[in-house]
């Protein structure tokens, strides 16, 4: 009996252990990521959505781009971060974390194609507002530059 309540025990102190060190792990991460301007705090946009906040961030003027990131774990709007700042020289450049990416909402939802065309076309007619597309020569040609986001 005093065995195993000295297992239960250091199971427990050990579970707990390893617990926290992830815990300030993570804290430390999204701390250095924000220091590094990779997680900008100031620019808070949030599309309310019906199954969540969707985070959008909103650079320049002139005709509308979406910028949609790619499906990937841990894929997010930060991605176009390289292209986003020439694109809004002469475009109203949004990007968007999808739901259940980036710095959205996380609902427990099953997360489909169907889910994802009605964000994004719900965003265009409620936020954007207009027709949204791209100079395609333009984009492009900043693409060849650039890269494709990683």
């Amino acid at each position: 009996m005093k065995k195993n309540k000295n297992r239960l025990t250091t199971f427990v102190v050990l579970f707990s252990s390893a617990t926290a060190i992830i815990h300030i792990a993570n804290k430390i991460i999204a701390a250095s990521a924000s220091l590094k301007e990779m997680l900008d705090s100031n620019r808070r946009n949030y599309y309310k959505w019906r199954f969540g906040e969707i985070f959008y961030t909103k650079k320049g003027s002139g005709s509308p781009v979406l910028l949609i990131h790619d499906m990937l774990p841990g894929a997010c709007g930060y991605e176009w971060n390289r292209i986003e700042e020439e694109l809004a020289m002469e475009h109203t450049v949004y990007t968007i974390d999808l739901l259940g990416c980036g710095r959205s909402e996380k609902p427990g939802v099953t997360y489909t194609n169907f889910v994802y065309v009605q964000v994004i076309c719900d965003f265009i007619r409620n936020v954007i507002g207009e027709k949204t597309g791209c100079d395609h020569k333009r984009f492009f040609r900043l693409l060849c530059r650039y890269g494709l986001p990683q």
